[in-house]
Order: structure tokens, then C-alpha cells, then sequence
């Protein structure tokens, strides 16, 4: 069935990653909106020098019911552009399978569909909150009255950066086995695709 589903040109990708993996974490905050490349994940130097400050590395388990890493990081200090919103910080994740990390043909031996990567801003540019918002009177509702939900943001009030104060880094695994019509629908689009390697990227 499978000989007789390439000659008619079906599609079939399966993840690149199997069930079980051990990997390494990178993170790294920058003033640039993409992640590093993967020879300056590899090395803190590199990165520093190019801009990017690593926060935090650690080993983790691609596999369903991994335990969880938590992890309190500071870092900075952030320029006026950044506090005030007109650039932006990021934070980068990447995860590769620890036994290319560990490899010796260095950073150009590691395929680049085996980089595992997210960027996302720091901050998040919100409409000002008035002082009383979401204020609640504790003796203007009576038993069993439910108090009124406050104003929303008046819409023209200017946008203010509100810093990101945790961020939850959660591949999804999934070994689902996609077709063409599957990977058109819903969050799957999402998905990065080498139909030569017959694979698709873990997200």
C-alpha cells in the first residue's frame, strides 16, 4: 500500500523527532527579532559577541509526561527604546537532540531542520489600565450579587509596553503521521515540512 501510495504522489511525514529524546534547551534574550544561528548556540562567546545573551541551558526529555524544568532567570539592564516600547526584546528558545550537541563535527554537522527553534517578543504593547481597573467595593454588592466587571481600556488611550513575566516553553509531541489534507487544517499548517526527507519538524 505504501509503494502503490508514492507512485499516485500521496504524502506521508511523520515527526523527525521519535518518542523519547534527550535534548538540550538554549535560551537566550536579544534586541533581534530572530533566534541565534547554531553555531552561537553552541558557543556563549559567539553569541554575546553577536548580541544575544544566553539565560539559561539545560538538558530536557522530548517524550509525553516529561517533568517539568522551572527556572527563575534576571537579566538586563534593557535601553530607553526597550522600556519604552519602541524596540523590542526577545527571548529565544531552541532545542536539538543532545547527541548532535554532543557530536564531533561541530555546529556544521547539525542539519538545520534538527534546530528546533521559537522567538517571541518580551514585551506586549497594552492599552493603559486606568488606577481603579478591576478595583472591586467590598461593601457595594450584596449576598449573592455579582459586582460589575470593570470598564474596558477607552479606545483611544495610548499603548503601553507591560513586560512578560513568565513564559512556559512546551513542544508538542505528537507522532501523528500527517497526509497533504491533514496539514492544511487548524494549527498543523503551522508545521515546518521536508517532504524529500519524508519528515516534518517537531513544534
Amino acid at each position: 500500500a505504501q509503494a502503490a501510495d508514492q507512485r499516485a504522489g500521496v504524502l506521508h511525514l511523520r515527526n523527525l523527532w521519535g518518542e523519547a529524546e534527550e535534548c538540550e534547551l538554549f535560551v537566550h534574550w536579544s534586541m533581534h527579532t530572530t533566534a541565534p544561528p547554531v553555531a552561537s548556540l553552541l558557543n556563549r562567546t559567539l553569541a554575546g559577541e553577536e548580541g544575544y545573551e544566553q539565560i539559561w541551558r539545560t538538558t530536557v526529555w522530548y517524550q509525553s509526561g516529561a517533568p517539568e524544568e522551572n527556572v527563575v532567570v534576571d537579566f538586563g539592564p534593557f535601553s530607553e527604546d526597550a522600556l519604552a516600547g519602541r524596540k523590542l526584546p526577545y527571548i529565544h528558545a531552541a532545542i536539538i537532540r543532545a547527541a548532535l550537541v554532543e557530536g564531533d563535527g561541530g555546529p556544521s554537522a547539525i542539519p538545520q531542520e534538527e534546530i528546533i527553534s521559537q522567538s517571541l517578543p518580551l514585551v506586549a504593547m497594552l492599552r493603559e489600565l486606568s488606577d481603579d481597573t478591576g478595583a472591586e467595593s467590598l461593601f457595594g454588592a450584596g449576598d449573592g450579587e455579582i459586582p460589575a466587571p470593570p470598564p474596558p481600556p477607552a479606545a483611544n488611550s495610548s499603548r503601553l509596553p507591560y513586560f512578560k513575566t513568565k513564559l512556559d516553553i512546551r513542544p508538542v509531541v505528537d507522532q501523528t503521521v500527517h497526509t497533504a489534507a491533514s496539514l492544511s487544517q487548524g494549527p498543523f499548517k503551522r508545521l515546518r515540512l521536508h517532504p524529500k526527507l519524508g519528515v516534518y519538524e517537531t513544534y
